[in-house]
């Protein structure tokens, strides 16, 4: 029977093998998975989509720590309201990373992790959920409704994984960015921790050069298949 390229793809996750593609690199090495998310968030930005962040953790049950690496200019803040659940309801620990930046969309999966390490010259852009309207005055204003409801769900997120004020994580939301180094995001209660140096997380690493890949047209069919 011929494997479709979605099988072979989770195939390849539950037998620990590091999957390659344009948009998500996913593996799994002992008790440790891992996931580096290098790319936009969403499926609207043709980025990572929370079906491929779902499908790769259902490769990781039995993994009693979980590892992501970030570095990612932002995206669709459903789609990373979506995955920070994703990545919350993972059964072990939770240890998150940005190894370059994380801006808007992907600061939020940053705030999934039981302890948020900002690497070395990193930083974490906030702002509020943005959108471009197009319509009728009434659909403009569903959308504005949908637009602030989403603005208060990524407000409690923030508020709730900072402890920061209801007030300082309003004026977040209402700038157009506001920029986070290691040390200021740490103030802020936005990462647990400054790593002074590059770090390996334990034995964990993914090594590339020993990775099994899933071809590049396989990846592209289920990208545009996640992404209808």
């Amino acid at each position: 029977m011929e494997l479709t390229a979605d099988t072979r793809r989770l195939a390849a996750v539950a037998r620990g093998d590091v999957i390659v593609g344009p948009r998500l690199l996913a593996g799994r090495k002992g008790a440790v998975g891992q996931l580096r998310l290098y790319d936009w968030i969403g499926a609207d930005f043709m980025g990572i989509t929370p079906q491929m962040v779902a499908e790769a953790l259902d490769g990781m049950k039995g993994a009693g720590e979980l590892c992501v690496y970030i570095n990612s200019p932002g995206g669709d803040a459903a789609d990373g309201v979506t995955i920070y659940n994703c990545l919350c309801r993972f059964a072990g620990r939770r240890t998150t990373y940005v190894d370059g930046e994380a801006q808007s969309a992907a600061g939020l999966c940053f705030l999934a992790g039981d302890e948020r390490v900002m690497m070395p010259g990193t930083q974490i852009m906030v702002h509020g959920p943005q959108a471009q309207l197009r319509g009728t005055p009434e659909e403009i204003e569903q959308s504005l409704a949908g637009l602030r409801t989403l603005r208060t769900s990524v407000a409690e997120i923030y508020q709730g994984r900072t402890g920061q004020s209801a007030e300082t994580v309003a004026g977040w939301m209402a700038s157009k960015a506001v920029w986070f180094d290691g040390p200021k995001a740490l103030e802020a209660g936005l990462c647990t921790r400054v790593a002074e140096t590059a770090e390996m997380a334990g034995e964990a690493r993914m090594t590339l050069s020993a990775a099994r890949t899933i071809p590049w047209r396989d990846m592209e069919r289920i990208r545009r298949r996640s992404t209808r």
